[in-house]
């Protein structure tokens, strides 16, 4: 099952939660490496070009490498904490932890949410405002469409969690 829109993400409402949590791991966390190691290869290609557009690649470079950081990390609490906490409890065993801490992880992993939807968003304002008559094959010209692509996934990612996953946690 892929996450398409409102039909998709009632799908996954109902869907058991290891299938969810499975889906995340193997799909939108996977997609999210993948597409931030190839973000950051066309990023450290384009900031090697000198130019008028050096100065804000270079911005965007160092920008992306925070945010990679940060969801990097992210991705490993939800995969190294709340995953296994999450299919223990669906097998009816006990987690370990209280619903208190459970309801403190969930607040943590929301804010950070917010911080990596935040550094994306000024990844994007500063990307916008790249010359845009790169050639399409260039670092910087496939840079666009590479991050509008990311940000799509990235959104999807985000909505499967704050609206499905963590909503199901309590």
């Amino acid at each position: 099952m892929t996450f398409e829109g409102e039909e998709q993400l009632t799908a996954w409402q109902v869907a058991p939660l290891g299938d969810l949590i499975r889906h995340l791991v193997g799909s939108r966390h996977q997609e999210c490496r993948d597409d931030m190691s190839d973000l950051e290869t066309l990023l450290a290609l384009s900031a090697m070009e000198p130019g008028p557009a050096h100065v804000n690649l270079t911005k965007i470079r160092d920008l992306l490498a925070h945010f990679c950081t940060e969801l990097r990390a992210h991705l490993a609490r939800e995969e190294g904490d709340l995953f296994p906490v999450l299919l223990a409890m669906e097998q009816g065993v006990a987690p370990g932890i209280g619903k208190e801490q459970l309801g403190l992880m969930r607040s943590l992993l929301e804010e950070e949410h917010v911080r990596e939807a935040g550094l994306l968003r000024d990844i994007l304002a500063f990307t916008a405002a790249l010359p845009a008559d790169q050639p399409a094959d260039s670092p910087q010209g496939r840079l666009h469409g590479s991050l509008a692509g990311f940000s799509a996934r990235f959104q999807d990612h985000l909505m499967l969690e704050n609206q499905v996953l963590f909503p199901r946690m309590c």
